[in-house]
């Protein structure tokens, strides 16, 4: 038993080495993980036209537990700049594209603020803190 657990552990690993790690392959792989996270959380995309007038999924504001992460769309709004200089105007729809800007920014506007704590609640905290390591010494 202890045998086949051995050689099935060193299969897998000889598997995860071996593994062909092309760009292709990358990109099909980061493809498919960005849909099943669209098919999960809706909600956490943002949609851009393209002139054909199919609507794609592009910026995610959201982590992979579908909570909104600032971290995530200040990513994306220097993307988003970055996007806007090197702009092909046959390969996106103008309009689109400006309405995820605002969209984006309005995330990013609310999001990236960060909120005061309570000064009496980080106190509570640190003494029902104290209070639980004194009796984990006891």
């Amino acid at each position: 038993m202890a045998k086949k657990n051995l050689l099935e552990f060193i299969r897998k690993v000889e598997a995860h080495i071996i593994y062909d790690r092309t760009p292709e392959k990358e990109i099909e792989k980061i493809n498919s993980y960005r849909e099943k996270l669209f098919q999960k959380y809706p909600r956490c995309f943002i949609k851009i036209k393209k002139r054909d007038g199919t609507e794609v999924p592009f910026f995610c504001v959201c982590n992979t537990n579908g909570t909104i992460d600032k971290n995530i769309i200040s990513f994306y709004v220097d993307l988003l700049n970055r996007i806007e200089e090197f702009f092909d105007e046959n390969e996106l729809d103008t309009d689109s594209l400006e309405a995820a800007k605002r969209k984006l920014m309005w995330f990013y506007q609310r999001y990236s603020k960060e909120i005061p704590k309570d000064p009496m609640m980080s106190y509570k905290k640190a003494r029902i803190t104290k209070f639980i390591n004194t009796l984990r010494k006891q």
